[in-house]
Order: C-alpha cells, then sequence, then structure tokens
C-alpha cells in the first residue's frame, strides 16, 4: 500500500508540474462556470436542472471526451518513451500497484477539477435557492464514477504504446465507440440481442440513473466491474512487456 501511495503522489506532482497542471483545470471551471450560467438562464433559475445538465449534459460528455485523454495520455506512454517505465517495473513494485497508482493519481486531478462545484451550490443557497442535495449528490457520483470508468480506459490505452498521440487518439476513439454503443448496434436492425446489448451496455443509460437523482446498485456494480476488467488488462499489458 506504501508504494501506490507513492506513486499517487508522484503522479499528482506530474500533473501540477506539466502545463496540464493548469491549463485543463482552468479550461473546465472557465467552460464549466459559463455552461452553469448559460443553464440557469435557460432553466428560469432552475438549479437542479442546471446542475443537471453541467453533470451529464451534451457540454459535459464533450468536455470529458477531451479532457480524459489529456489526462492519461503520458501516464504509461511517456514511462515507455523515455525508458523510464523499464526501472519502475524492475524495482520492487508489483504491477498491479504500478497500475492502481497512476489510475488513482489521475482519479484524484480529476475530482480536483469538480472543486467548483461546492462554490456553485453554496453561491445559489446564498441566493436564497434550495437545491435537492441528495440529487445533486447522486449526480456528482455518477460523474466520478463514470470519470474513473473513463481515466481506466484511458490508462489501458497509454500502456499499449510509447506515443502520447496514438494513446490519446485510442483513448478518444475507445470512449465515442462503447459510449455510443445503442448507435453502433442499430447499424443492425435485425439481431435483437445486439440491440438489447447495445441499450444495456451503453454508459448514458446507465448514468441516467445517476441523473435522476436514484443510486442504484446496479449501474454502481456494472461501471466498477468495468473500472476493474480495465485495471487488470492494464496489468497484464505491462506483465507482457516483462517478457519481451
Amino acid at each position: 500500500m506504501r508504494n501506490v501511495l507513492t506513486l499517487v503522489v508522484r503522479e499528482m506532482g506530474a500533473y501540477f508540474r506539466s502545463p496540464i497542471g493548469y491549463s485543463v483545470p482552468i479550461l473546465f471551471w472557465v467552460l464549466a462556470g459559463l455552461r452553469f450560467y448559460l443553464d440557469l438562464e435557460w432553466t428560469q433559475g432552475d438549479v437542479e436542472a442546471a446542475l443537471a445538465q453541467l453533470m451529464g449534459g451534451v457540454h459535459f460528455w464533450l468536455l470529458t471526451f477531451l479532457i480524459v485523454p489529456a489526462l492519461t495520455m503520458r501516464l504509461l506512454a511517456e514511462e515507455r518513451r523515455s525508458g523510464t517505465l523499464e526501472m519502475l517495473l524492475t524495482a520492487p513494485v508489483e504491477d498491479w500497484e504500478v497500475v492502481a497508482g497512476k489510475f488513482l493519481g489521475a482519479w484524484l486531478f480529476y475530482a480536483f477539477l469538480w472543486v467548483p462545484l461546492p462554490l456553485y451550490l453554496a453561491a445559489v443557497i446564498f441566493l436564497g435557492g434550495s437545491p435537492d442535495l441528495g440529487a445533486v449528490a447522486a449526480n456528482f457520483l455518477g460523474v466520478l464514477l463514470v470519470g474513473a470508468l473513463f481515466l481506466a480506459v484511458g490508462l489501458f490505452c497509454s500502456s499499449l504504446t510509447s506515443n502520447q498521440i496514438i494513446a490519446a487518439l485510442m483513448c478518444a476513439v475507445g470512449l465515442l465507440v462503447v459510449s455510443f454503443l445503442p448507435e453502433v448496434a442499430r447499424l443492425f436492425p435485425r439481431i435483437l440481442w445486439i440491440q438489447i446489448a447495445g441499450d444495456q451496455l451503453s454508459f448514458f443509460h446507465h448514468f441516467d440513473e445517476f441523473r435522476s437523482g436514484v443510486v442504484d446498485g446496479r449501474p454502481v456494480v456494472y461501471i466498477l466491474t468495468l473500472i476493474g476488467l480495465a485495471l487488470f488488462l492494464t496489468a497484464r499489458s505491462l506483465e507482457a512487456r516483462k517478457w519481451r
């Protein structure tokens, strides 16, 4: 566990020492703040609807598809390019500890992007609003879980190449394909099981339950299972590299 914590601190430090550490948060905070303000205007002051759009609307997904590849492309690809991955893998550190440390570091930085959310809520409450904090918490849980899943996919993509640009492109394409499985399934209208699987495996299908303010165990287990699968594949990718 100590090795994992050391790697988490190392990754967080690497983020804040790089341009990503200030460019991504500033971009995200500016766009999210503007989106929240416009949604408040559009919903005529409906705070819950504005927050639901902020944490699950089209702009949220577009930002996520841009930000996650930027956060994950360097995690293992840069280590491979610079040659430090071999040093890391030959150190007294298990493969799963490397994967866990990288993943948790990226996930904590992703969570850091949402720091302004409590400030939005505090401002709304101060101005006399009364948002449903339970619904907001459910939305936020969905955001963190889906973000963790996307980061796990990005980490796996980063383990497959030493080129950060290729890792980012692989991640973006993978997220788009998996996220829009219902649309892909509609290309096979005569095969019923593909239609059903596409709908049930879509992130949007499961995320809608969080947006409704209800925390159901099924989507939570589903997303955690996919996260575990992506991290398992990443660890196997690192293990396979040792035998090359």
